[in-house]
C-alpha cells in the first residue's frame, strides 16, 4: 500500500495534540487526541460505552456523553466541560479503586488475572469477552473450569500467543480491550462464503520491512462473494496494480471505515452508492500485489487516509464469523 503524505501529516497533527490530559480542554464533536481516548475509555469503563475508542470525538462518542450527563443529572449538551473532563477521571480513579478492593489480582488501571484460584468477577468478564469473540467458555458462571481454559486457548491460538489456556493481567486487559474495538450493533462477515485466516504474516501489524500490514488477510477461492458488512456509503472504488489491485472503500454508519482490497473485477457498486449490510459488493480475487485469491481487509477509524487510522480488524471479524 502507498503511503499517503498526507495522512501522515494528519498523525503528526494528532501527535501534537496528544500530550493534553483529560480537563485539559473542553471537548466537543470534531475534537482528536489522547484526551479524547481517555473520555472514550473512561465513561466505557463507567459503563457508558464510547466505541471505537479511537481518539475522534464523534456522534458515537457524543452520545456516550449524553447518557453520562443524563446519568449524573447535568445539562445534557453532548459537550465535555474541563470541569466534567476531570470530573470523568475521578469517578474513574474510584471505580478502579472498587475494583481493586473487589479483585486484589488486578493490574493497575487494567482487568484481574483468569486462571485457578481466580474471582468469579474477573473469571466472568472474561467469559463475557471471549462469547464476544466467539470462543465458546461452555457458560458464563464465574467459575474457572476446563471449558474456560479451552476457550482461552482457542483466543491464545488466534492471536499466536502461547495456548496456556490462562489469562495474566496483562492478557486480561488486551482480551477485554479488543472486544472494546469491535464496532456496536449486528453486522456480517465480509466474505460470503469458506475462508480462512492466514499465518501471522497475515496478521495486522506484521513487518513488512518497507511498511507494516495494515489489514488481516483471509483466503478464500477466487470469485467468493464479498459483502458490506454495516450499512453505509461507498467512498472509493479504485485500482492499483503496485498493491490493493481492485479495492474498495465503505464508509460505514457505525463510525468506521471499511476496505477490501485484490478483488477480482472493480466493485458492483459506484462511489456514492448507498448499500445495507449483507449487500454484494464484488468477489475476492487476487489482483495487484497479491501470492494468491484473498481478502485483504482494513479497517479505519474515520476515514481512510483523511485524518484516520487503521486499527486491528481481527477482534471485529471474530465476532462477526
Amino acid at each position: 500500500m502507498v503511503v499517503v503524505l498526507t495522512a501522515c501529516l494528519g498523525v503528526l497533527a494528532a501527535s501534537a495534540e496528544a500530550a493534553r490530559k483529560l480537563g485539559d480542554r473542553p471537548l466537543a464533536a470534531g475534537s482528536r487526541g489522547t484526551d479524547v481516548r481517555t473520555l472514550q475509555r473512561g465513561l466505557t469503563a463507567l459503563r457508558f460505552p464510547a466505541r471505537p475508542t479511537d481518539g475522534v470525538y464523534g456522534r458515537r462518542t457524543r452520545a456516550a456523553v449524553r447518557r453520562w450527563e443524563r446519568a449524573r443529572r447535568l445539562r445534557v449538551d453532548g459537550r465535555v466541560s474541563r470541569t466534567q473532563g476531570r470530573r470523568v477521571r475521578r469517578e474513574l480513579l474510584t471505580e478502579r479503586k472498587r475494583d481493586a478492593e473487589r479483585n486484589p489480582g488486578a493490574s493497575p488501571g487494567g482487568s484481574a488475572a483468569v486462571g485457578p484460584g481466580a474471582s468469579a468477577t474477573a473469571v466472568a468478564q472474561a467469559q463475557r469477552a471471549l462469547v464476544a469473540l466467539r470462543f465458546d467458555p461452555g457458560s458464563q458462571d464465574g467459575v474457572y473450569g476446563e471449558g474456560t481454559a479451552a476457550a482461552i486457548r482457542g483466543y491464545q491460538g488466534v492471536f499466536f500467543q502461547a495456548q496456556s489456556g490462562v489469562l495474566s493481567a496483562a492478557e486480561a486487559t488486551l482480551l477485554d480491550q479488543r472486544v472494546a474495538s469491535v464496532p456496536a450493533g449486528a453486522h456480517s462477515f465480509p466474505i460470503a462464503g469458506s475462508w480462512r485466516f492466514g499465518s501471522a504474516s497475515g496478521r495486522f501489524g506484521d513487518d513488512r520491512g518497507s511498511h507494516r500490514h495494515g489489514g488481516q488477510d483471509m483466503a478464500a477461492a477466487a470469485g467468493t462473494p464479498l459483502v458490506a458488512v454495516t450499512s453505509g456509503v461507498v467512498s472509493v472504488r479504485a485500482y492499483q496494480a503496485s498493491g490493493a489491485g481492485n479495492y474498495v472503500v465503505l464508509q460505514g454508519d457505525d463510525g468506521a471505515d471499511y476496505v477490501y482490497m485484490h478483488m477480482q473485477r472493480p466493485a458492483a457498486v459506484a462511489p456514492g452508492t448507498r448499500v445495507a449490510a449483507g449487500q454484494a459488493l464484488g468477489n475476492v480475487g487476487t489482483t495487484g500485489r497479491s501470492t494468491g485469491p484473498h481478502l485483504h481487509f482494513e479497517m479505519w477509524t474515520q476515514h481512510w487516509f483523511d485524518g484516520g487510522a487503521a486499527f486491528d480488524p481481527l477482534p471485529a471479524l471474530l465476532a462477526w464469523r
